[in-house]
């Protein structure tokens, strides 16, 4: 079950950052949330499963990039219509 509510976008983003930043260290990858252009201050979402998925992303990342890589989360936000093509 989901629980959606208003998330702050860039300080969720900032606590996965640091959240991370001691793994990227341990394994000796670089590490870096990248904003590409303009993002809401304010996102409706459950906080609790983005943080579940991003971390399994993140966590699978770190796992299978070679000491002296580096992984980069780039967060872009899509037009309210939902953007792109089908």
């Amino acid at each position: 079950r989901l629980e959606l509510r208003p998330t702050a976008l860039h300080a969720f983003l900032a606590e996965t950052e640091r959240g991370y930043r001691v793994l990227a260290v341990q394994r000796n990858v670089g590490f870096a949330v990248v904003p590409a252009g303009a993002l809401p201050e304010v996102v409706t979402w459950d906080r609790d499963r983005m943080g579940e998925v991003l971390g399994n992303l993140l966590s699978n990342a770190f796992k299978f990039t070679a000491a002296g890589g580096r992984v980069e989360v780039h967060v872009a936000a899509l037009p309210a219509d939902g953007g792109g093509d089908a």
